[in-house]
């Protein structure tokens, strides 16, 4: 018993190492005691959200658990529905493979730009409805990326093509004779830089000895001086008439078609590099993970992670347009698409399901 008593002729060490382990006790109780009620309160809560998830429950997720064989069928009795506990239990008892829930095509659409969490899903989908996705994205970018060029077009370009056209003089060819009623010879200009003479009654060439980029009508030809320097010139032939309101008129149908046009050269650039660069993603992507998952769940993964990739294009090319450069746009654009499909890959790789 003596050696278990303390000193007594030195009572402070035994003092000193009681009372410095009373602050560290204390705490250590107040963290249990914290974590304890923090769980408690995080059950709870947890509780509350799947109650309220049963009686909203969407027919999403009802298809869901009725492809598992019911919301709380594998629940032993005891447990809440809802709860945490539950919800661990369904879990475990899951098929490895399960049925997924299914989405409509829009729904997919729609939640490839608003619920990327939900990419392992939209996996599931077929190869072919991925590549319905495929061209309605491309087609509607396309279409936007067309709008926005015309409206560029429409307030930078069209303003000086009118004025231009309002400033043209009336040119007559009759049996291959040039005359106009302007005096002569006549410098049409724009923004004062001259860029026609007509003259039907001097040599051309005379307008052509610097190397000004400019057009001269005289009696029979239309001369001009190449970018080798030499004189090229055009004999006119047959009867037409030249101006203001036909070369308005030829403004005012290309205009009518300045929107398809853009449009099919924005698709067939589109069409065909977006899949360039969706293939090698795919591809990249899948020697990265070993085939795990396939190259073609890849493939669809990577198809749906574009949308948000080309939403990210528009944005930079419509601060393009009106003069704000974005550093870095295009890398930003691979960024995308390249986290978005791997991220999505990584959660099917390591789910249970896969395995």
């Amino acid at each position: 018993m003596s050696n278990i008593n303390p000193p007594v002729n030195n009572p402070a060490p035994y003092k000193r190492a009681q009372t410095s382990g009373l602050p560290v006790a204390r705490s250590t109780l107040i963290i249990i005691g914290m974590s304890i009620i923090f769980r408690k309160i995080t059950l709870e809560v947890y509780h509350a959200i799947g109650c309220l998830s049963v009686v909203i429950e969407t027919p999403y997720q009802k298809t869901f658990w009725k492809s598992m064989g019911g919301r709380n069928s594998s629940i032993p009795s005891g447990r809440k529905a809802g709860s945490v506990e539950a919800i661990d239990m369904e879990y475990e008892t899951q098929s490895p493979n399960p049925v997924a829930p299914e989405r409509t095509f829009l729904q997919t659409f729609v939640g490839s730009f608003v619920s990327i969490k939900d990419y392992p899903l939209f996996a599931e989908r077929s190869l072919a409805s991925a590549l319905g996705h495929f061209a309605i994205l491309v087609t509607l970018v396309c279409s936007l990326y067309a709008v926005m060029a015309a409206q560029w077009l429409n307030v930078h370009v069209d303003p000086y093509l009118w004025s231009t056209a309002k400033s043209v003089p009336e040119i007559q060819v009759h049996d291959g004779v040039a005359s106009s009623p302007v005096q002569q010879p006549y410098f049409f200009k724009i923004e004062g830089e001259t860029i026609a003479v007509i003259d039907t009654k001097n040599d051309p060439e005379i307008y052509l000895e610097g190397n000004d980029p400019i057009l001269v009508l005289s009696e029979h030809h239309v001369s001009s001086r190449n970018a080798q320097g030499k004189i090229e010139a055009y004999k006119l032939e047959g009867d037409f008439e030249i101006n203001a309101a036909k070369v308005q008129g030829w403004i005012q149908a290309v205009e009518s078609w300045t929107l398809p046009v853009l449009f099919l050269f924005a698709a067939v650039w589109q069409f065909a590099w977006k899949a360039m660069q969706v293939l090698l993603v795919a591809a990249v992507l899948t020697l990265v993970h070993k085939s795990r998952p396939s190259f073609s769940t890849h493939l669809r993964l990577a198809t749906y992670a574009l949308g948000p990739a080309m939403a990210w294009g528009l944005i930079a090319f419509g601060a393009k347009i009106v003069g704000v450069f974005i550093p870095f746009a295009g890398l930003i654009f691979w960024a995308i698409l390249f986290s978005l499909t791997a991220g999505a890959a990584a959660r099917i790789k390591n789910s249970p399901r896969h395995h």
